[in-house]
């Protein structure tokens, strides 16, 4: 199963870049704390991470021109800072505070909006008043060992998976399968998202069967270089 996965990631990714006249996009930005250095570009594929180009920074501030840009998750690299980007048809501008691990950063441009709008939708329902109720109650009658009361909690908190669910199927059938392709594969590998991947993931692979490969971005990676 496995090997097919990898087959279908690796077959649309090529039926899209072949498919399509070649397009190229900009990176722009700027680092405070460094007035010269070098960023590395990873593209985050599944399992690897593959050294895409370097480029230098010149008082604060890099430019980069990125051809035959493929859609998928990127990162930047320089010093302890590493900054993930979707990248796909839309120049990007990237303000990085600092060369800290958690510096706070900034990513601009529509492609990437899709990702943080995507979250956006996830983190709504999970911060909300209502779930987090239905999280706390149950976790008392559980402690309590009712039963029926946590039973009936359960299937409240469903609903509500439900209700968020069919918002993120909306959201992702209005984009290119591209995108789509993207997005699913980031949410069902984040790491912070446990009781989101159980109840999202079998709906969305259906839906969305290429995006079945399983990416394991954040642990022990192997790093290619052309």
């Amino acid at each position: 199963m496995k090997v097919l996965n990898k087959l279908f990631y690796y077959l649309s990714i090529a039926m899209l870049f072949f498919g399509c006249d070649s397009n190229t996009i900009e990176i722009n930005g700027e680092v405070d704390g460094a007035t010269s250095g070098t960023i590395y570009l990873y593209k985050l594929d599944p399992n690897n991470v593959y050294l895409v180009d370097s480029f230098n920074i010149r008082n604060n501030a890099f430019s980069y021109s990125l051809s035959n840009v493929v859609p998928d998750l990127y990162e930047l690299r320089v010093h302890d800072k590493r900054v993930k980007v979707f990248l796909n048809n839309e120049d990007v501008t990237v303000k990085i505070d600092g060369l800290q691990k958690y510096s706070n950063t900034k990513v601009e441009s529509r492609d990437h909006s899709l990702l943080d709008s995507v979250y956006a939708i996830k983190n709504d329902f999970e911060n909300s008043d209502r779930y987090r109720s239905y999280v706390g109650a149950f976790r008392k009658a559980r402690i309590l060992k009712d039963t029926s009361v946590s039973d009936s909690l359960r299937n409240l908190a469903k609903t509500l998976l439900l209700e968020r669910n069919t918002k993120i199927k909306k959201f992702l059938s209005l984009q290119e399968p591209a995108v789509s392709m993207v997005l699913v594969t980031r949410l069902l590998n984040d790491p912070q998202s446990n009781q989101f991947k159980r109840e999202l993931a079998s709906q969305l692979l259906h839906e969305f069967p290429t995006s079945m490969q399983v990416r394991y971005l954040g642990k022990k990676e192997k790093i290619i270089t052309p």
